[in-house]
């Protein structure tokens, strides 16, 4: 899409960080939301919507090349086929809504689905007939993250790390390895990173502080234990953890702050927050405005989704701010997807709208003449360069928008052929396929067909 003149003039720009480019400048006007004017540039022309959850969808897992699987509230998991839409197959056996969904993938490249529950049980599925492996339910409080931990213990296969009131460690079987039990009054753990060089997982619960545990083999077993309270700068309760890299990590709050520290020092290296802003919005009661939602990196970028909008951090560059657009939809941000290697990323919201974002716009020639491949596949060292960042934003171009759910959109997913699969709370899972594509093999078929004749 080309943007019109004065495109982005009303387009927030919300700075965490003390740094501002010099073109900086705040028009006061809260509401403006970036418009989609043109459809032209958008790659997902067709759609297959897939009917069979009974509430609301909250997880998408890729599995291959073709199937996904997809649960939710209802307690279903059902494996699809996203290339023609069909269900391959459906079973039912959590009794309430299913928090967390994983893909385990095991020896001799088996990979089996893992399910966390509210009705305080993890199951373990075949990933092709979708029958029940394994069962665990001697579980204290229901399970609120599932993790895969590699290369923890060397003599072990990979282990599965379950998160919520206490911490379990279980191995193929499910059986339980390692377990930490909390204290009564502590809060659940709602994510869980591993760091297998460290031998370290970081936890974070429904507060402001993140919580070290250690994870060592001994005589005795496997044994796990809390090593450490990390007190972060955020004014509200931690809404995401991710791994930046083998050597930083960072955690998003509901009052929009990021903080990024060290894996081995524990010593925090950014903290990035507008705590003015934060504390009027919260004498308005509008603190929807701010939360941290979703983060992703890619490459050595820190994607964040703050309430409407998104930012863009180079993690490599002292967390220099690189991107950041405050109304990127007209509610809040769910999810960041990566949809190409590169420059396209999607953006999924409470509102239904699905966006799609691509910063190709600022690629010019030498960048595709210094990088042999297409340009699509340059990857965002070439659009971040220091010369473009220097003295501005680079702001992405809204290259279309997917309007088919009626209600929030909470989850988005690429599969290996590039199509795009969303869920939501419309019960309904949409697989987004490139049209060109599509018509590409459509004429193919078509042409061996009459060839035949």
């Amino acid at each position: 899409m080309a943007a019109k003149s004065g495109f982005f003039d009303n387009v927030m720009l919300k700075v965490f960080g003390p740094k501002k480019p010099e073109h900086y400048a705040d028009d006061g006007n809260m509401d403006s939301t970036v418009e989609v004017h043109d459809q032209s540039r958008n790659p997902y022309t067709e759609l297959l919507l897939l009917q069979g959850h009974e509430n609301i969808v909250r997880h998408i897992v890729v599995l291959d090349e073709t199937r996904v699987v997809t649960s939710g509230d209802d307690g279903k998991i059902i494996i699809w086929n996203a290339t023609d839409g069909s269900r391959v197959v459906s079973k039912l056996h959590h009794k309430l809504p299913i928090s967390a969904m994983i893909a385990w993938t095991l020896k001799l490249d088996q990979t089996v689905i893992v399910t966390a529950a509210v009705d305080h049980s993890v199951n373990v599925w075949d990933s092709f007939s979708a029958n029940l492996v394994n069962t665990l339910q001697d579980i204290h409080s229901s399970a609120k993250c599932l993790t895969v931990l590699e290369g923890f213990v060397t003599d072990l296969d990979s282990l599965l790390c379950i998160g919520g009131k206490d911490i379990s460690i279980c191995d193929v079987a499910l059986e339980r390895v390692s377990q930490f039990v909390r204290d009564e009054q502590d809060e659940e753990i709602r994510t869980i990173i591993p760091y297998a060089k460290l031998g370290r997982l970081f936890a974070a619960t429904n507060s402001t502080d993140l919580h070290v545990f250690q994870v060592k083999k001994e005589d005795s077993g496997v044994v796990i234990s809390h090593v450490q309270v990390i007190r972060t700068n955020h004014l509200d309760n931690v809404r995401c953890l991710v791994p930046v890299s083998d050597t930083v990590f960072a955690s998003g709050s509901l009052d929009g702050s990021i903080d990024m520290f060290m894996s081995h020092s524990l010593r925090p290296v950014r903290f990035a927050q507008h705590r003015e802003k934060f504390e009027m919005e919260m004498a308005h009661a509008r603190m929807a405005s701010f939360c941290i939602n979703h983060m992703v990196v890619i490459e050595h970028y820190l994607f964040a989704a703050i309430g409407r909008g998104f930012a863009v951090w180079d993690v490599n560059n002292e967390g220099f701010l690189l991107c950041d657009i405050r109304t990127a939809h007209q509610t809040t941000i769910n999810m960041i997807a990566l949809l190409k290697k590169g420059v396209s990323f999607a953006t999924c919201a409470n509102d239904g709208s699905i966006r799609l974002w691509s910063f190709q716009d600022h690629l010019n020639h030498d960048d595709v003449l210094y990088h042999p491949r297409k340009a699509t596949d340059i990857g965002l060292d070439a659009v971040f360069s220091p010369k473009k960042r220097r003295d501005s934003y680079v702001l992405p171009t809204c290259i279309g928008e997917l309007a088919a759910h009626s209600d929030a959109v909470t989850a988005l997913a690429l599969t290996p052929s590039n199509q795009l699969v969303s869920c939501g709370a419309d019960k309904l899972v949409i697989v987004w396929k490139l049209g060109d594509y599509e018509k590409t093999i459509r004429a193919r078929e078509a042409a061996s067909q009459l060839s035949n004749i």
